[in-house]
């Protein structure tokens, strides 16, 4: 069966150029995973280095009260668990101002990523000397 596509039947398609405009997709969405994830372990390296072992990057969980009631979206946000301070100030704000990702905002264990940041979405636990992803 054709199926239609904007308001007419194709017949004729170019699977050859679909499938390259497809590998450079892919090939992009590839390089992206493995720059995000080398950023998030640097991250996360840094939080357990100034003890914190719970964050959660760009998401709200029951794990982390401070997300929960954290009265705007949490996209673009990290949130620590805990009262973990550094120079009297929670040391979250300190990891993302080591890491040069500072969005220079933040509220309690909450601080705001800046554009530069690259982290993947997720709430991460350190648990048995290494982090994991567990929502």
């Amino acid at each position: 069966m054709l199926k239609k596509k904007m308001g007419y039947i194709k017949k004729i398609r170019n699977f050859d150029h679909e499938f390259g405009n497809f590998q450079v997709k892919f090939d992009e969405l590839k390089a992206d995973y493995f720059s995000f994830k080398k950023e998030t372990t640097k991250f996360l390296k840094e939080c357990n280095k100034f003890g914190i072992k719970l964050v959660s990057i760009g998401k709200k969980t029951k794990k982390i009260g401070c997300s929960n009631s954290y009265p705007f979206d949490s996209d673009g946000s990290v949130f620590a668990a805990g009262e973990v301070r550094y120079n009297n100030f929670p040391a979250i704000w300190t990891v993302l101002e080591k890491l040069k990702i500072s969005g220079s905002c933040g509220n309690g264990q909450q601080h705001s990523l800046n554009d530069n940041a690259k982290l993947i979405e997720g709430v991460y636990e350190f648990k048995n000397g290494v982090w994991k992803q567990v929502e």
